[in-house]
């Protein structure tokens, strides 16, 4: 039973990581349907909510806390702003199916290289650059999304924001 488990977990793990490495090329983009399909998360302004340090999920209050924030666009690029730096990347999403959560992944690339004003902001910008290319998955909400881990826990957490929202 335990070695069934263990080959399980190889076999998922080399999946997820197969699949992580496919990303769509820049200008391609996605098929209208699919497009059309993620509607939902395409094209708006995301603003940080929550994120995982240190194996704690930590919210943050809108209005209190980051101005970090991230745009997923329709041909499968992303763009986003940790608080110190801009960044740029791609995304993808796994095909829609009865499970929930659906597959998710990231990579982030073009970071800007201002140093950020602290230690702490330095730190800061490293987890949610590193928790964003570590999701697998992502959990719909109304007006907010989770990232998920292989396993399940939530590494970010996003609300909606408007453009006047932002502060």
């Amino acid at each position: 039973m335990a070695r069934t488990f263990i080959l399980f977990a190889a076999i998922a793990t080399a999946f997820l990581a197969i699949t992580a490495c496919a990303t769509p090329a820049r200008g391609r983009g996605l098929s209208t349907a699919a497009s059309n399909a993620e509607a939902w998360l395409t094209g708006k302004t995301w603003r940080l909510a929550g994120y995982s340090y240190a194996g704690q999920f930590i919210p943050l209050e809108p209005g209190h806390g980051t101005i970090a924030r991230v745009t997923f666009n329709a041909d499968g690029t992303l763009e986003g702003f940790t608080g110190s730096n801009a960044f740029g990347g791609s995304w993808r999403l796994g095909k829609e199916s009865a499970a929930s959560p659906r597959a998710f992944s990231a990579t982030v690339s073009n970071l800007a290289k201002k140093a950020a004003p602290n230690e702490t902001a330095a730190r800061f910008e490293a987890d949610l650059v590193r928790e964003l290319a570590a999701a697998r998955a992502i959990k719909r909400e109304k007006d907010a999304f989770r990232l998920l881990d292989g396993h399940g826990d939530v590494l970010l957490r996003f609300i909606f924001s408007a453009a006047g929202d932002l502060y």
